[in-house]
């Protein structure tokens, strides 16, 4: 039986916006209306977790507990139980499909077809699928964490990081900011191959150099380059003198395990 699926906008991101903006991207998901609190400096905002209670362009019978029965395969259940040997449940169509990849969580890919049965290929890797906002799918293997993600992925698990060292396991990646199953701020591992550096032009932090966040032109005191409504900026430390120029300072990203953790800005 397939499992029950809330309507959610789900996204697997952080905006560095005010909430009248339209947010960048983070990590190559798109983003859900969250703000960069700051401590001491622009606008500050609190984390949107508001569900979308609108129409999802899917058919089905909402319940009484506010849930909706889709038809179909459950891409978070075991693939053989979902759809059996050699099968996998397709997230975009929840259709059982032919599947019969080899890849494991973060080796390469270029499609679904390429990861073992019950993983996606997100970033060019293969990567495990959670539930961030679905009682007991939340967990992740391997003490990833689960994130949330943009239609049709429910959530993704991905590997945690400390924003201001920037290690991680897997060559081209960068520690980035996502949201979690929780609805907090969390650092994890993102494919990021830009090279953007302070007021270079982005739509995700994947765009800008690792160390570096795109965030929104509304929080800093110099426009972006080409007048881009965000920009890339470099991380900081609070609890140090880490921010120089005419943005001399760090800015509380609000990371509960990193509470130095930051941005700069004027």
């Amino acid at each position: 039986m397939h499992r029950v699926w809330r309507l959610l906008g789900l996204s697997a991101c952080i905006t560095a916006c005010l909430a009248d903006d339209t947010p960048p991207k983070r990590g190559g998901t798109a983003s859900g209306g969250v703000t960069i609190s700051s401590a001491s400096g622009p606008d500050t905002a609190d984390t949107d977790t508001d569900t979308d209670t609108g129409d999802s362009g899917e058919s089905g019978d909402l319940g009484t507990d506010g849930e909706l029965d889709l038809p179909g395969c459950d891409p978070l259940a075991d693939p053989i139980e979902a759809c059996g040997p050699a099968m996998a449940c397709d997230p975009q169509t929840l259709a059982c499909v032919p599947a019969n990849g080899a890849g494991l969580v973060n080796d390469g890919c270029m499609n679904d077809g390429e990861c073992t049965p019950g993983l996606v290929c997100f970033d060019m890797r293969c990567r495990e699928l959670c539930g961030p906002d679905i009682p007991g799918e939340e967990m992740c293997n391997d003490d990833r964490v689960c994130t949330r993600a943009s239609d049709p992925l429910p959530g993704l698990c991905l590997e945690p990081c400390t924003l201001l060292e920037q290690a991680c396991s897997v060559a081209f990646d960068a520690c980035n900011v996502a949201i979690s199953s929780g609805g907090s701020l969390v650092s994890v591992c993102t494919a990021n191959p830009g090279a953007g550096v302070d007021g270079d032009m982005c739509e995700a932090d994947g765009e800008c150099l690792p160390g570096y966040l795109c965030t929104a032109a509304a929080q800093h005191s110099l426009p972006c380059s080409g007048d881009a409504a965000f920009c890339c900026t470099p991380t900081c430390d609070v609890f140090e003198q880490s921010c120089f120029g005419l943005e001399p300072i760090c800015h509380v990203l609000g990371l509960a395990d990193q509470p130095g953790a930051g941005f700069c800005g004027p």
